[in-house]
């Protein structure tokens, strides 16, 4: 196929067409962002009977996007990246980045929990991929960040140690299904007691793990906090799983819309409830040890973990200064940053300018509806996206957006590569 045909490459933004994932942990039907935010854009009837629980934007091969001509027809992201990647994706990006893009944008919708995980550094990474290609499908570090767009309830790497040494002391069922490691750990605490006690936790005999779970649960069910709420809560999809006890190590979480995690390598993590926007390195490699059917790997997820303890950093987003109405999650690692714009009609606002970046970005719409042009070219091109819609803007693009006519709060998300680190 001539790409040149189908779609000129000189225009630079594009309508993109995203992937959806239904796996089973997602919420079902109209009650998942997912769904609607598909379906709304694909202008098509919801499943009602369905998980959705993931859409995907980037080249990924388990579900790569497609790039929308205005009359219909659809090209995939990466073979348009492949016609032109210096153009596509810039100079700098395309010659650092080879084969795709270097990010993939998601929204989650999550009723069941995810699997207790972390995910690998670019040495173990390789090693995986190279020693067990069926789990690990492709070579790459997958660093994330993930943005609430509701509630959103997580844990995330270890406790501040006075509080995990509290836990020890004060929950029986935690302190007998560790046994002696956690008796040593709460003694002294160092990073490798911290380690030996959690291998502990996740060899533990299934049977006392299950029979201690069933005594916590029981003794607990009048506390109604956060942490035994989540115990309550996951226990009902996950009965008896080892991974419950793992909300004592781990810091517990519960974002406000607009907060963000960033999840670097090797650092432990589990999303149980919620929405959220996320961006990642692009891979989809994961190293599971709890809260899962899948594969269970004990030993390279205890290995690999930096057992760094501390409260979990919250992330608000940073003013800029090219847009009073952004807020921009810069994270460090040169793969994507993100950036939240809101455009409030009932303060008057009906546009705003996007500041070019030196990489390719993936804009999406969660709330509301604009016109989306590319202001350096002056193309005069509109692109109209709404609730669920995304494009995808070549690098070196300056984008103006406008909501006129709008009644409603608009909110975009734009992924692109890191530019402190490109320029």
């Amino acid at each position: 196929v001539n790409m040149a045909e189908k779609l000129p490459l000189s225009t630079s933004v594009w309508r993109l067409k995203g992937r959806v994932q239904n796996y089973a942990w997602g919420n079902v039907g109209s009650g998942s962002t997912v769904a609607k935010l598909y379906h709304a854009d694909a202008k098509s009837p919801i499943d009602e009977t369905k998980p959705y629980a993931e859409l995907w934007w980037g080249t990924h091969k388990t579900a790569p996007a497609d790039v929308v001509s205005s009359n219909g027809e659809a090209v995939p992201l990466g073979t348009v990246i492949a016609a032109d990647p210096a153009r596509v994706l810039g100079t700098q990006v395309s010659q650092r980045f080879t084969g795709g893009l270097p990010f993939l944008l998601k929204v989650l919708s999550i009723n069941k929990a995810l699997s207790i995980q972390a995910h690998p550094d670019e040495t173990l990474a390789k090693k995986l991929h190279a020693s067990f290609p069926e789990h690990y499908a492709d070579p790459n570090h997958k660093p994330e960040i993930a943005i609430a767009l509701t509630p959103f309830q997580a844990m995330c790497g270890f406790r501040p140690e006075a509080e995990i040494i509290q836990n020890i002391t004060e929950v029986p069922e935690l302190s007998t299904v560790l046994g002696s490691a956690g008796a040593d750990l709460a003694k002294e605490f160092t990073k490798d007691k911290l380690k030996a006690a959690y291998h502990a936790l996740l060899t533990a005999d299934t049977n006392v793990v299950s029979e201690q779970l069933e005594k916590l649960i029981k003794r607990t069910e009048n506390i109604h906090d956060v942490l035994y709420e989540s115990v309550r809560q996951i226990s009902r999809d996950f009965p008896g799983d080892v991974g419950l006890f793992c909300l004592f190590l781990f810091n517990v979480v519960t974002l406000n819309p607009g907060e963000a995690l960033f999840l670097a390598p090797n650092e432990p993590h589990a999303y149980f409830k919620g929405d959220c926007v996320e961006c990642m390195a692009c891979s989809d490699n994961v190293v599971r040890a709890g809260l899962t059917p899948k594969f269970k790997h004990v030993d390279a997820l205890v290995d690999m973990l930096t057992y760094k303890c501390g409260p979990a950093d919250v992330l608000h987003g940073n003013a800029t200064t090219t847009c009073p109405q952004e807020r921009l999650f810069q994270v460090p690692i040169p793969e994507f940053e993100v950036s939240v714009f809101k455009i409030d009609p009932s303060a008057g606002q009906t546009k705003l300018m996007i500041a070019p970046s030196a990489g390719p970005s993936i804009v999406l719409v969660t709330q509301g509806s604009v016109e989306l042009s590319d202001s350096s070219t002056r193309s005069g091109e509109l692109l109209s996206l709404s609730t669920g819609s995304a494009a995808f803007v070549f690098a070196n693009t300056a984008l103006s957006v406008n909501a006129a006519g709008a009644t409603e709060p608009v909110t975009i998300f734009r992924a692109t590569t890191n530019n402190s680190t490109f320029h």
